[in-house]
């Protein structure tokens, strides 16, 4: 599974694609701690056996959290960016709990040489990114979505991250859309918000 792994990569790399997205928040809590081999074997081998209903929710997160770290792996070899789903999640009734970016220190801590583009802001916890911007310089800070999710929330993160975060760590935009007519519209608003941000600190003297 994880040459596989390290195959589809490559792969997709060499077809030119720049990175993986990861979007394990719609499932689980995106923490990934380390996992040793000995204890996802045993978990995978059951699958192979076709026992995959008799594994229980831990046993799959052990596994998972083994094999996240392979595609991290990969995605280092190669040269690609890893791309987080962080925040709201699309449709309702989802748990939000999950997707706090900060679930992600110990993965973006033992991946030094990864490049991590956290998408959507880990909206509506918009303060974990302050930290993990500052705190880690293998980490961007991707407002894909934001603006039309909330427009004032939006032009809030964006102050905030301004005070504490590199210019340089910021992605003001991203559609995340493949509807032509809604890219157009969120940048619209996009810009729109940036500018007021903006403004707002030059009228301010900063």
């Amino acid at each position: 599974c994880v040459e596989a792994i390290r195959d589809c990569i490559a792969r997709q790399k060499a077809e030119g694609a720049v990175g993986l997205k990861i979007s394990a928040a719609y499932q689980r809590k995106i923490e990934f701690p380390n996992t040793p081999r000995c204890a996802a074997e045993p978990i995978y081998n059951r699958i192979g056996a076709r026992k995959r209903s008799q594994l229980s929710d831990g046993e799959m997160t052990l596994l998972e959290n083994y094999l996240v770290r392979r595609e991290v792996e990969a995605c280092i070899e190669c040269g690609l960016v890893v791309a987080i789903h962080t925040g709201y999640q699309a449709g309702n009734r989802n748990d939000i709990r999950n997707t706090r970016a900060t679930h992600l220190w110990s993965l973006l801590n033992d991946y030094p040489d990864a490049r991590f583009d956290l998408y959507h802001g880990s909206t509506p916890y918009i303060a974990d990114m302050n930290v993990l911007g500052k705190y880690f310089e293998n980490v961007t800070l991707n407002m894909c979505w934001m603006h039309i999710m909330g427009p004032e929330m939006s032009r809030r993160a964006l102050r905030e991250w301004l005070d504490a975060v590199p210019v340089t760590k910021l992605f003001a935009f991203g559609g995340d859309y493949q509807v032509v007519e809604k890219v157009y519209g969120h940048l619209t608003l996009a810009r729109w918000n940036v500018a007021v941000v903006l403004a707002e600190s030059i009228r301010a003297g900063r």
